[in-house]
């Protein structure tokens, strides 16, 4: 049976492991660097919109050349920033 995307070979977990047992402790890990813990975006909130809100996003996103997930994080980080200067006047 061929292995298709999902399906890997029974050795290849084992194939990994040596190959990282290979590498050298001077060797440096590839791809991108950690960031500082309170800086890394690792939470994940979920919501529904409507279609129509979903479309505003959408163009916003296509407008400003960013992703919506970009545009999504933006909107929420101003809100809260400007929800908190208003709580601390």
């Amino acid at each position: 049976m061929p292995h298709t995307l999902y399906q890997r070979s029974p050795s290849y977990q084992v194939r990994r492991s040596f190959q990282s047992e290979q590498r050298s402790e001077t060797e440096q890990r590839r791809g991108r660097p950690s960031q500082v813990p309170d800086a890394a975006r690792s939470k994940r909130a979920v919501t529904f919109v409507t279609e129509r809100e979903l479309e505003g996003l959408e163009q916003i996103a296509q407008e400003e050349d960013r992703s919506l997930s970009a545009v999504v994080h933006r909107i929420i980080a101003q809100y809260l920033k400007n929800t908190r200067l208003e709580e601390n006047k």
